[in-house]
């Protein structure tokens, strides 16, 4: 075994044409390095080197599945402190994809819904159907939450590769669970899996061109996956342009692209799901307040407008301010300008911002924070952190609606008894959230396991 070195510490007086461009690294210091700080005035600086963190080895890819384990377990956690959403199936999970491979089998992985494919969605329900009915409801959450925890994971190995910030890295990660949005609707849900796929796919299109192998592979599979899961995933092209011309070399831009293609296809060809999506609105003056709230949360209080507007304000300000501090990181601004046109297009075209899109757009803002938080200076850094920490804390429990529906074993049970009889053709399976209605199920299907 390496003996290991007392830790060094390095002073020297540097004049300001000196440039430090490399810092040596101990073999088993992984990730680590060191950190520099530097003090002085005119042309004189006294540079102080010492080695960052124990001298220990630390591999990213653990540090990368802690984070993605942490995310998956606070994200049911999230839904487990407000009610049992274990024995909860949300919505489209039931309705439209459970409902449609009993009735239209393996080709309904193919079919559109609201008007384009949700393919990632529709297989994790096709892998869950192996399963008794009964346990369809915990599949659903329990795999969903381990999904974002790997794209937490990727997420961690991809901003670590674009920052050099393991910190940081963790907080890009980590948000996919925290964002005060995501409390409504987003968590333990397959048919939400696109709102977190996105974020993925931007941190996927701005590694650099030449990534290392496991890390392009897993790019890839982000990317595709986001653009076959919802046609906004064209809102992670714009990460492409920090790359200039080399962007034509980007394995992950081309898979989101042919995702893209797939999507187009889809929407002109492809069949539609016999449940029709909700129609939206118009939009209008009155929604720029719920839009505003939706992306602090439900933890501020609704009638709290102006401490609402005081909050936003001061983050929209110190973000701005970091941002254009230095002009180290491009993509920051790249990244922010993408979560303000993403949410306000996505509001626009729905008729309404609904808490989806808000949760979308958050983690794609404090992507934007974490791109410069390194090149930030310490207080700026941590004023525009405090906010999303404190509105995570206040929003952490699920809301009631999101556990609203009725028990799905009761649902199951239902529908077991119902097509115990051979003349029943159809059974229904009343679902969540309340008042969505049923999955109406084929019984004699062979995808229907009691």
């Amino acid at each position: 075994m390496v003996p290991r070195p007392p830790i060094p510490v390095i002073h020297g007086w540097l004049g300001t044409s000196t440039k430090i461009t490399a810092v040596p690294r101990l073999p088993w210091i992984t990730g680590l390095g060191a950190r520099a700080a530097s003090s002085g005035t005119g042309n004189v600086h006294r540079v102080t080197l010492r080695w960052a963190g124990p001298l220990r080895p630390v591999h990213s890819s653990i540090v990368a599945g802690a984070v993605g384990a942490t995310v998956a377990a606070l994200l049911v956690t999230r839904l487990l402190v407000t009610g049992n959403a274990l024995d909860q199936v949300w919505a489209e999970d039931g309705a439209v994809y459970l409902a449609d491979f009993t009735k239209h089998g393996l080709p309904s992985l193919g079919y559109v819904y609201a008007g384009y494919l949700q393919l990632p969605s529709r297989l994790m329900v096709l892998l869950g159907l192996a399963l008794p009915l009964r346990d369809f409801s915990a599949w659903c959450v329990l795999s969903s939450s381990v999904v974002v925890g790997l794209l937490a994971a990727f997420s961690f190995l991809a901003v670590r590769r674009v920052t050099g910030s393991p910190t940081w890295a963790a907080v890009a990660g980590l948000s996919m669970a925290l964002v005060p949005a995501l409390s409504l609707e987003s968590m333990g849900a397959l048919a939400n899996l696109q709102w977190f796929l996105i974020p993925a796919a931007f941190w996927a299109l701005l590694l650099p061109t030449q990534p290392g192998a496991r890390l392009r592979a897993g790019a890839v599979v982000v990317a595709l996956a986001a653009a076959l899961a919802s046609p906004l995933a064209v809102f992670a092209l714009p990460a492409t342009l920090v790359h200039g011309r080399r962007a034509v070399r980007s394995w992950p831009a081309w898979a989101l692209m042919v995702g893209l293609a797939g999507q187009v296809l889809g929407g002109r060809f492809a069949p539609a799901t016999n449940r029709t999506a909700p129609r939206a609105r118009h939009l209008s003056a009155h929604d720029v307040k719920p839009m505003v709230r939706g992306l602090l949360g439900p933890g501020v209080v609704p009638g709290h407008h102006l401490l609402t507007l005081l909050l936003v304000v001061l983050a929209v300000t110190v973000l701005a301010a970091v941002t254009l501090s230095t002009s180290r990181s491009p993509a920051a601004g790249v990244m922010l300008a993408t979560a303000l046109v993403f949410y306000g297009f996505s509001s626009y075209v729905n008729g309404h911002a609904t808490p989806r899109y808000a949760g979308c757009a958050s983690i794609l803002i404090i992507g934007a924070f974490v791109l410069q938080a390194p090149a930030a200076k310490p207080l700026a850094a941590a004023a525009v952190f405090a906010v999303p920490v404190g509105l995570a804390i206040l929003s952490f429990p699920a809301q009631p609606y999101r556990v609203s529906g009725p028990s799905w074993t009761a649902s199951a049970a239902l529908v077991e008894r119902a097509c115990s009889t051979p003349s029943t053709y159809t059974a229904d399976a009343p679902i969540g959230p309340v008042h969505f209605g049923v999955a109406r199920l084929v019984c004699r299907s062979t995808f229907l396991h009691f």
